[in-house]
C-alpha cells in the first residue's frame, strides 16, 4: 500500500526537531510549531524558575493542537491515539488518547468519555505499555528472551484492535479529518532491532533465525491495515501516511553523561571554587542524612550546569543561569557563552578509550536552533552521540578516562527524521522525493479543509488547494 501511495503522490523525508525525539516531535506535529513555541522536549517537563522536571502534564503544553482549531471552525474530526497529546474536551467529533500508544502520558481517556470505557471493556488493557504494571513489556530496558513471543502477540493484537475500532468509526461517515496512529512499528523496532544488526552485541543468530522476520511481519500487517482504512475511506480522500522518526541501533553515552559533566565542570573551577563546592556538597550530604532517606540531595543548586532526563539519542544539559534558576551561578551573556563554547569543544574531543573514535557527532545549542517564547522550557545544549558503534567508556585530556558497565537497554533507539507519503486528488505527483518538516503536516491538513493557518511554523505541502488562497509559503516549500 505504501508503495502505491508513493507512486501516485509526493513523498520524502520528514524532518524532526534537531536534538529531540518522539515527545517533542509529536508535540510539533500536533501544534505545527517548533519546541520553542509549544515547550515540550521529553516526557519530563522543565518548569521555569525552578529545578523541577516533573512528569509531563497537559498544562505544560504551551500551544493548542491543530485539530482543536479545526473543530472550532466547525470541522468534524476523529483523532485516535496521537501520542503525547492532551485530551481535547468538547471536540466536534471523537478524541481517544493513551489507548494503544507507546510511552503513555496517562490512563486511557476519550471524548466523549464513554468511548474509553467501552474500548477497555471490549478490547482490554494494552499488553505492551500499561501504566498499571511495572515493568511493562515496551519500556526502556532490553526485552527478556522469555517475553519475545508474548510481546509479538500483544503487538499483533494491538494493531488488530486499532484497525477494528478505526474502521468502525470511519464507516460512520461525515468526517472532515480522520487521524489514527499505530504504535506497533515503533515498539517492535525498539525491542528487536538487534536481530537486524549483526554487529550489535545483543545479536543472536539462533534468535535471528526464529524471530528475524518479526519487524517485517509487524510492518506488513500495518501496511495491510492502512490499505483497509484507505479502501474504507474511498478514492476521493486525500491521505498522508507518515512516520515521525527513524530507528537504529541504540548506542548511547547517557549512562556516562553525569560523570563527564562533573569532571568538565570541576576543571572549570578555580582551586578556591573547588574547595567551596566540596564543602557545600558535604553540607548537603549531612543535611540529607539528618532529614532521612526521603530527602533528596539537589546538587543542581550548587553546580554551574547539570544533566536533564532525556532519551538515549543525546545528552541534555541545563545551565544554572542567574535570573532563570533560583540559585543561578552562571551570568547570562559573556560568561554563559564562554561556558557553552568550552563544553562544545570538550565534548567534541571525547573519544572511545579503546578505538580512539569520536564519541560525539555534534553539540547543538538550543539558543541557536530554538529561539522563541518558551525556549526556557528546553535544555540549553544537546550532545549528539556518535551512534555507529557501542559506547562503553569516554576519554579525553580534560576528563581522563571513564568506564562504566553498559546498561541493558532496548536495542533500537530513535534517530532523527521519518518519512511521509501524500496521495489523493489534491496531491501533486512528484518523481523525486520532496523533503518536509513534521510541522508541515498541520498546515497541510488545515489548508486541505479550507482553513489556512499561516501563524504556524510549518508550510503546507505542494498540493491543489481548491478554492483556498495559500500564501507564498507553499511556493517556498515546493
Amino acid at each position: 500500500m505504501l508503495q502505491s501511495l508513493r507512486e501516485r503522490g509526493s513523498w520524502g523525508p520528514l524532518h524532526s526537531p534537531p536534538g529531540l525525539a518522539d515527545d517533542a516531535t509529536w508535540a510539533s506535529f500536533q501544534t505545527g510549531v517548533s519546541p520553542a513555541r509549544h515547550g515540550r522536549y521529553f516526557f519530563h517537563a522543565i518548569e521555569p524558575g525552578s529545578y523541577r522536571t516533573p512528569f509531563w502534564e497537559e498544562k505544560h503544553l504551551q500551544y493548542p493542537t491543530f485539530w482543536d482549531a479545526l473543530s472550532d471552525a466547525g470541522k468534524r474530526v476523529a483523532v485516535i491515539d496521537v501520542p503525547k497529546s492532551p485530551l481535547s474536551r468538547n471536540i466536534n467529533g471523537v478524541h481517544v488518547t493513551d489507548w494503544r500508544v507507546h510511552g503513555r502520558d496517562r490512563e486511557t481517556q476519550s471524548w466523549p468519555d464513554n468511548i474509553s470505557v467501552e474500548l477497555l471493556s471490549r478490547f482490554g488493557e494494552d499488553g505492551t505499555d500499561c501504566l498499571s504494571q511495572n515493568p511493562w513489556l515496551c519500556d526502556a530496558r532490553a526485552l527478556a528472551e522469555e517475553n519475545y513471543d508474548a510481546f509479538i502477540s500483544a503487538l499483533a493484537k494491538s494493531a488488530d484492535d486499532k484497525l477494528i475500532y478505526a474502521q468502525e468509526l470511519l464507516l460512520q461517515g461525515g468526517w472532515d479529518m480522520f487521524l489514527v496512529v499505530f504504535k506497533e512499528a515503533h515498539c517492535i523496532s525498539h525491542k528487536f532491532w538487534h536481530l537486524l544488526d549483526t554487529s550489535n552485541p545483543a545479536y543472536s543468530s539462533a534468535f535471528a533465525l526464529r524471530y528475524g522476520n518479526a519487524i517485517k511481519d509487524i510492518f506488513t500487517g500495518l501496511d495491510r491495515a492502512i490499505g483497509i482504512l484507505l479502501e474504507t475511506a474511498g478514492p476521493d480522500s486525500n491521505v498522508i501516511v507518515f512516520s515521525d522518526l527513524g530507528m537504529g541501533s541504540n548506542y548511547t553515552g547517557n549512562f556516562l553523561f553525569d560523570e563527564i559533566l562533573r569532571r568538565l565542570e570541576f576543571n572549570r573551577l578555580s582551586r578556591v571554587q573547588r574547595a567551596i563546592r566540596q564543602s557545600r556538597e558535604l553540607a548537603l550530604a549531612i543535611s540529607h542524612r539528618l532529614r532521612g532517606k526521603n530527602h533528596e540531595i539537589d546538587l543542581r543548586r550548587i553546580r554551574l550546569l547539570y544533566p536533564l532526563p532525556n532519551g538515549e539519542q543525546c545528552g541534555a544539559i541545563r545551565f544554572n543561569l542567574a535570573g532563570r534558576e533560583p540559585d543561578g551561578m552562571v551570568s547570562a551573556g559573556a560568561d554563559c557563552d564562554a561556558l557553552r563554547d568550552y563544553l562544545v569543544d570538550a565534548f567534541l574531543e571525547l573519544v572511545d578509550p579503546d578505538s580512539g573514535a569520536p564519541l560525539v557527532d555534534a553539540v547543538l545549542s538550543s539558543a541557536d536552533i530554538y529561539p522563541g517564547p518558551h525556549s526556557d522550557r528546553l535544555p540549553d545544549l544537546f550532545v549528539m552521540w556518535n551512534r555507529n558503534r557501542p559506547i562503553s567508556g569516554a576519554a579525553s585530556k580534560l576528563i581522563g578516562e571513564i568506564r562504566r558497565p553498559v546498561p541493558s537497554i532496548r536495542s533500537g533507539g530513535h534517530i532523527a527524521n521519518g518519512l511521509y507519503c501524500f496521495a489523493g486528488p489534491a496531491a501533486v505527483r512528484q518523481a523525486q522525493a520532496v523533503p518536509a518538516s513534521i510541522m508541515d503536516l498541520a498546515p497541510t491538513t488545515a489548508a486541505l479543509l479550507g482553513q489556512p493557518m499561516p501563524e504556524l511554523d510549518g508550510n503546507p505541502l505542494p498540493a491543489r488547494y481548491s478554492g483556498v488562497t495559500i500564501q507564498s509559503k507553499i511556493e517556498e516549500s515546493a
